[in-house]
């Protein structure tokens, strides 16, 4: 298992990508703060993970500009069906494996892995499970 830690405090890589809407996403047109997260549509944890996320996007009112959703793969079927849950909370980009991927971007080696990124584009935060960061803390 890969230790998603090695992302922490590094800027990331150079990628240049389409979402599913026909935006263009690149780390230099990353604003604010941004919400990534990491999907493969063959991984397990990922199914169960991806309504959660989804869910917790809308419920926390997250503008869907700030919030990208990476899903893994060629497409096919499962990749479709896993686009389609996301879209509504997130700017998705199916992401193939290779040079320029979102994946190597991030340093993303296991699936799910969600990200969130500063306005300079430096991973600040970094785990399997979007609940710890993306619901506020208990006063």
């Amino acid at each position: 298992m890969s230790d998603p830690t090695r992302m922490l405090g590094r800027m990331v890589g150079e990628f240049a990508a389409t979402t599913t809407d026909g935006e263009p996403v690149a780390r230099a047109l990353l604003s604010g703060e941004t919400v990534v997260a990491f999907f493969s549509p063959t991984c397990g944890p990922c199914k169960e993970k991806a309504p959660a996320f989804a869910e917790l996007v809308r419920e926390n009112a997250l503008d869907r500009q700030q919030v990208l959703a990476v899903v893994a793969g060629d497409g096919g079927d499962e990749a479709a069906a896993m686009t389609r849950l996301l879209e509504p909370a997130a700017r998705v980009v199916l992401d193939h494996d290779g040079e320029g991927s979102l994946a190597e971007a991030f340093r993303v080696s296991a699936f799910p892995t969600f990200c969130l990124v500063d306005a300079e584009g430096v991973v600040r935060v970094v785990d399997s499970d979007s609940a710890r960061f993306l619901v506020p803390a208990e006063a």
